[in-house]
């Protein structure tokens, strides 16, 4: 089983796209997410995922958790919703952006040593059409706030701009 919200959010050229991509990690990181906290360890959820594709069209953001046979979609469902909404009332903190920006730059070192890695992720900026937004988006992922997270949050994951979606197998 499968519950999965999807949000319309800027191009990966943008430069909220940095943003988008710590909250990516505050929110669907393992073990420290919300969302793992608020699914996994209270067993409504196996596990959690979130993407966000890095296209040059205006993209989407997916998060989601997948449930064990025995749990209840409509709880796990309920929970996604409540966690991702109730980002309005309990806002990104520094520690958070911290904690998702170590994770980006690790991320990103491991990627410019290993000579696959590299070509694929320069691949993807030049399918944007430039190279160079592989490099600028670390520098804004160095430069993020909570403020500027937060305000992606509060721009992007509203009911209006999210499709839910259940896999019910």
């Amino acid at each position: 089983q499968l519950v999965m919200a999807v949000y319309h959010v800027p191009a990966g050229s943008s430069p909220d796209y940095a943003a988008v991509e710590l909250l990516t990690s505050i929110l669907a990181d393992t073990p420290s997410g919300r969302l793992h906290k608020a699914l996994v360890e209270t067993k409504q959820a196996a596990s959690v995922l979130g993407l966000a594709f890095e296209w040059k069209e205006p993209t989407v953001l997916i998060l989601g958790a997948q449930l064990p046979g025995s749990a209840s979609l409509e709880t796990a469902r309920a929970t996604l919703v409540k966690t991702l909404d109730s980002i309005a009332e309990q806002p990104v903190t520094e520690a958070e952006v911290d904690r998702a920006r170590t994770k980006y730059l690790k991320d990103f070192e491991q990627t410019t040593s290993d000579p696959e890695k590299i070509g694929v992720a320069l691949s993807t900026s030049i399918a944007m059409g430039d190279w160079r937004p592989f490099f600028l988006q670390r520098d804004q992922v160095r430069k993020a706030k909570a403020a500027d997270v937060q305000r992606i949050a509060a721009a992007y994951l509203v009911p209006d701009n999210r499709t839910l979606g259940l896999f019910i197998p």
